[in-house]
């Protein structure tokens, strides 16, 4: 039976559930952190976050909850860095000068299906076909009674969305966003734009103080190209960047020297080249060569949960094509760290992170495993019958 959950807003801020401790036990973890695979381990939850992570199982906490997971395994839950879940199409336009919280909305059929796809955070992100895209979100996926849906980080990055086409009007959308970037590039260093508060704001002006704030630029394209064209414009400032797309992200890497490769940010790749290339299944076969590079990558929906396209079932297929069934698991939980500064970090299973967990019926990235339970801020907020 699905535990039904509502949430119509989404407050700022922390959140937690009410000031208690549950331990899980008798259940093998994946912390992925340098801890590793614990087996028959014991994790304690206490007012949302974790508080424990090891095999040593304490029962002197009377006020404590204790639930025996009867040998299943716990992961993190997942962590979805691109999604234009629950947008509203009314708040399309302009909104490079919004926050995510000034246009979203998530409803309870949407929060229901992401909680049973075992996604507890979500990246949410501006429409690509507006002008510049604008500032996107971190979200944790929780009911209202745990006080969710709740934004992590307001300003998570600023979308610039450069995504080719064969379709000539597209392409030269396309350029024409190049260019405003490269304007926006060139006046970081003026000193008519330091310490400006720029009431309205031009796109040029607006992308100038975000890199100034030292929020990051996260660029959504799939052109060689382009990669090509951002990273030299990019390279002499000091502006922390990172790519999503990707599609035909490794014709570009392959021309990388060595010394470039060390330094390439991250890549978020999502299935939309899957139905671009259907029959040699790129979408795929990408990833095995993202780590061949040792390009770290997190693997992303880029649209409102469907069944085809759940987080977890992508991250199953990449074992098929090659991925380490572990490396499948860190690129929906925990690279999200490398991308996302939190004080208590979420993919992950450590003393201090926000206890949003999975647990399974087997192994992680086993096809024939499956989510058995999806818990946040240490509650349970959905289950399967």
């Amino acid at each position: 039976m699905f535990l039904l959950v509502f949430a119509t807003s989404f407050p700022c801020g922390e959140s937690f559930a009410d000031s208690l401790s549950t331990v899980y036990h008798n259940c093998t973890l994946y912390t992925m952190t340098d801890a590793g695979i614990i087996e028959n381990g014991v994790l304690k939850v206490k007012d949302g976050l974790i508080s424990y992570v090891g095999t040593q199982l304490d029962t002197s906490d009377t006020a404590a909850t204790y639930i025996d997971l009867k040998g299943k395994v716990v992961s993190p839950g997942l962590v979805d860095l691109h999604t234009s879940v629950s947008m509203q199409e009314s708040g399309r336009r302009n909104l490079y000068d919004l926050s995510v919280s000034d246009w979203m909305n998530f409803t309870g059929e949407q929060i229901q299906s992401l909680l049973s796809h075992g996604i507890t955070t979500v990246a949410v992100r501006p429409p690509t076909d507006s002008l510049f895209g604008g500032y996107s979100s971190l979200v944790e996926i929780a009911p209202d009674s745990l006080g969710g849906p709740n934004i992590l980080v307001d300003t998570l990055d600023y979308q610039i969305s450069l995504v080719g086409t064969d379709d000539a009007s597209l392409q030269f959308n396309s350029l024409q966003k190049m260019y405003r970037l490269r304007e926006a590039i060139r006046q970081l260093r003026n000193p008519a734009y330091q310490g400006l508060d720029f009431t309205p704001l031009s796109e040029k002006e607006f992308l100038v103080k975000t890199v100034q704030k030292g929020i990051p630029l996260y660029l959504v394209l799939d052109n060689p190209v382009h990669y090509s064209l951002v990273t030299e414009m990019l390279a002499p400032h000091d502006v922390q960047y990172y790519f999503g797309g990707g599609n035909r992200s490794t014709e570009y890497i392959r021309t990388l020297s060595t010394r470039d490769l060390e330094t390439f940010p991250p890549l978020i790749i999502g299935p939309s080249t899957l139905s671009l290339d259907t029959e040699k299944n790129r979408y795929y076969s990408i990833p095995s060569q993202l780590l061949e590079y040792g390009i770290p990558f997190a693997i992303a929906t880029f649209a409102p949960t469907q069944p085809e396209w759940t987080l977890y079932y992508q991250a199953q297929q990449t074992v098929q094509y090659g991925i380490p069934p572990g490396e499948a698991l860190r690129a929906v939980t925990s690279v999200s760290n490398q991308l996302v500064d939190l004080v208590h970090p979420v993919g992950v299973l450590q003393k201090g992170a926000r206890a949003n967990l999975l647990v399974l019926s087997g192994t992680p990235m086993d096809m024939m495993s499956k989510i058995s339970m999806t818990i946040v801020q240490g509650r349970q907020v959905w289950a399967r019958d």
